[in-house]
């Protein structure tokens, strides 16, 4: 169950998550970035988008927070859209993206390859892009 906000005070805002499952982070990592819960479920997006804004996105699946970034303006059906991808930092290896170290929770972990067995319940899952 997720709580989120309506987007009435700050249509910028409109989706983000407040709390999964009555909790404001994710507990089962360490660290606080790690931790943190940041932007919508996908579904949906706030208002106002354009190629420089950076999309954050929670991923229940993967137990983290990710960002999108900007790749190309596409044509759907005649309907102009800007088409944005995982940035691909998100995904590396901790040595060439520190901020993923947190997420690094044994040897075998490399860009491309995340190990989500924290969150699920030790279930030894790996998360592949």
């Amino acid at each position: 169950m997720y709580e989120v906000k309506s987007g009435v005070a700050d249509p910028t805002r409109f989706g983000e998550i407040l709390e999964v499952n009555g909790v404001r982070e994710m507990l089962h990592w360490e660290d606080p970035y790690c931790k943190l819960i940041n932007g919508t479920d996908g579904s949906i997006f706030p208002a106002f988008v354009t190629k420089h804004r950076i999309i954050r996105v929670f991923s229940e699946d993967t137990c983290r927070s990710i960002h999108l970034t900007y790749q190309k303006d596409v044509d759907y059906f005649g309907v102009k859209a800007l088409r944005f991808h995982l940035a691909p930092e998100m995904m590396a290896a901790p040595e060439l993206n520190p901020d993923n170290q947190c997420f690094a929770t044994n040897s075998r972990n490399r860009s491309g390859l995340m190990d989500i067995a924290p969150c699920k319940k030790g279930i030894p899952i790996s998360f592949i892009t």
